[in-house]
This record gives C-alpha cells, structure tokens and sequence, in this order.
C-alpha cells in the first residue's frame, strides 16, 4: 500500500501494457438504491476526466490507464518512488482534517531549493488552469516526488473542470469536460484559460491551505482558490516553523487568516460582506501582521519570494496574481538560479 484517504486506497501496481510500476488507486463505487441502474458518482467521474485532460503536462502525475475491478474504478498512474512533499518538509503527524504537520522546526532551505520546489508546483498548477481544471486541494501532501526529481502535482479527488475549459487538440489524452460543478460558469479569456467566478461545490481545499473565500462559504470561486494555497506552501517552504496558517478548526482557520492579512472591508476586499458566512461569525478589526510574525523565521534575505507569497495571498481573489503571472515573477529570474 503506497497511500490512501477519503476516496480511496493507492497500491503499487503493474502497467501490463508498458511493463512498467505504477501506482493504482481504487476508487470505490457505491451501489445504488433498489430500483436505480448503477452508475459512476459524479466525483469519480471528474477525477477521472480532470486527471485525462491535464495527463502528460510534466509537473501533473500522469495517468496510464483507467479501469474497471469489481465495485470499484482504477486508476493507474505514474509511480513517483520519492514520496510527497510534505513528508521531506517533515510532516508527521495529523489533526482531524488529515493535514500533517512538521512537529519541530527544521533547517532554512536554500533560495535556489526554495525557488526550484515552489517553480514546478506553480508549472503544475499552472498547466491545470491553461487546460480547464480547478484542483481545489493543493497542499505538500498533493505533491508527488519522482525518481528523477520532478515534483508532480496528484490527487484529483476534489478537482472540477471550468465550463469554458479548452479541449486538448486531436490525438492528445483528454476528455470532454465533466457536467458536474459547472453549469453556471462564465467563460472569461484570462491568462490562465479559466472562468473568474463559476458555481461550484463548496468546502473544497484542506484547511491550512484554504482561501479565504472558501473560508467565507463562497460557492462562487475561480482558479484563485488554488493560487492562495501554492502562496501558503511558499510561506512554509521559507519559515522554519512549519505550516504558516495551521488552524485546529475552520473558524480558528479564518481568524489565524485575518489576524496575518487584515480583516477584509470593502476598500480591501470589495463584496466580501456578501459572502454565505461572513455575517456568522465577528472578529476583531486587524490590520496585516508584520511579515516576519507570518513567516517566522524565514530563510528570504532579499525579501522578493516573500513579495511573490503576498501577492499570490491577497484577500481579494480578483487581485490575486494568476499562476502564469507568478512563474513569470522576477525572483525567478534573479541569483541564484532554481
């Protein structure tokens, strides 16, 4: 058994046609009430179809093959040996959510490592969004370390498609995009190919890596969700301490939010009063905490990744950089190389 979790379990497999390992996961199908045909849950079929229309892109585990064992689809995937990226940050152990956190401080990592790890999560991340689809759980655990090194971005469990999403061209692995999240979406031709607000599922994301409009109970919501979460494993990539918003419950989560980045008001965060929660809970007014109370300890003397980590956190998704707009950051470009 090489992992599992709410969706199913991941157990190190044989790809007959290639010869080659591989890691299958097993995703159960549950059987339908008396009188109902089965058929597959809509979560199974957009983790399969997500996992088709991004398969090949370098930085996204790849998808071989897919299916059918008894009650169950099977979806066999490139085996990353390494492990995930939260287990080399140190993450050992769990709260109620499954999140893992690093239980002591650990030694600063290298800008060029730093660079180089938060570069191929972006590339990832990135690749997703120009294909049409929304991860909606980027955390270290999602990360997949390969033999050669290549960090691949993994579990599509939670992950949707936008209405407008851009097909594949001929004979490229892909899919038709699945009708389960997004009936209600606009097409918008952002740099990243994705809608800016669409109707989704909402309680998406693990807590620590959560939004702040997930956080508000939004239902509408664009590829920003997963920008916040890569800007949230860049800030622990650079502090010795961990997690940097490790909440131990959601509201706990939103106030260790807004305590770090400011309570949103309309000059901030214009609408966010018009989110589903936000009226259901009052917190203190703050303004942003200091940088080095967000980031403790961090390891960034020019002060240009955490520059990145703020404008991949701001409060306002509308205003958050897009993760095309991030890898073309200029800290990428500057000493020492990734």
């Amino acid at each position: 058994r090489l992992g599992g979790g709410a969706f199913g379990d991941v157990i190190l497999g044989e790809h007959l046609p290639t010869g080659e390992l591989c890691a299958l996961k097993r995703v159960p199908i549950r059987e339908s009430p008396p009188g109902l045909d089965d058929a597959l849950p809509a979560n199974v079929i957009s983790e399969l179809q997500c996992m088709r229309m991004v398969s090949g892109e370098r930085n996204v585990v790849r998808l071989m093959d897919h299916f059918a064992s008894g009650r169950a689809l099977v979806l066999a995937m490139e085996l990353c040996e390494r492990g995930d990226l939260a287990t080399a940050l140190g993450h050992d152990f769990g709260d109620e959510q499954g999140d893992r956190a690093a239980s002591t401080s650990r030694s600063p990592l290298s800008d060029a490592c730093v660079k180089s790890l938060i570069h191929q999560v972006l590339s990832g991340v990135a690749a997703c969004h120009r294909l049409g689809v929304l991860h909606r759980d980027v955390k270290p655990g999602n990360v997949l370390i390969h033999a050669s090194g290549v960090l691949k971005l993994a579990d599509f469990g939670l992950a949707a498609a936008a209405a407008n999403a851009r097909p594949k061209a001929a004979g490229a692995t892909g899919g038709t995009p699945p009708p389960n999240d997004t009936a209600n979406a606009d097409a918008n031709d952002d740099d990243d190919g994705l809608v800016h607000h669409g109707s989704y599922t909402r309680g998406v994301q693990t807590r620590w890596y959560r939004s702040p409009e997930i956080l508000f109970g939004a239902a509408e919501y664009s590829a920003a969700i997963d920008v916040w979460s890569v800007g949230a494993i860049l800030g622990e990539l650079l502090s010795a301490k961990g997690p940097i918003l490790r909440g131990e419950s959601d509201i706990d989560q939103l106030a260790r939010t807004l305590r770090a980045f400011g309570t949103p008001s309309e000059t901030r965060w214009p609408g966010a009063s018009a989110l589903p929660d936000y009226g259901k809970i009052s917190f203190d007014v703050f303004e942003p905490a200091p940088r080095s109370e967000v980031v403790p300890e961090s390891s960034d003397r020019s002060g240009a990744a955490t520059d990145l980590m703020y404008r991949m956190m701001v409060l306002d998704p509308k205003l958050r950089v897009t993760a095309a707009g991030a890898l073309a950051d200029a800290w990428f470009e500057a000493e020492p190389a990734p």
